[in-house]
């Protein structure tokens, strides 16, 4: 779960641009990804969703 954390917190970091909306939805799941694998699965279907 550190690799996790370090590479959430690089896309956090890296994506300042994201609407404070979706900003919310990563800082909520982040808590969640750091010990929830479902959450993490989860995370990677907002951000698809998102970006496309």
């Amino acid at each position: 779960t550190k690799y996790l954390q370090s590479y959430l917190m690089w896309f956090v970091i890296t994506h300042k641009y994201l609407t404070s909306e979706i900003e919310s939805d990563i800082g909520r799941l982040l808590n969640l990804a750091s010990s929830d694998r479902w959450a993490w699965d989860e995370y990677w279907r907002l951000v698809n969703t998102k970006y496309r």
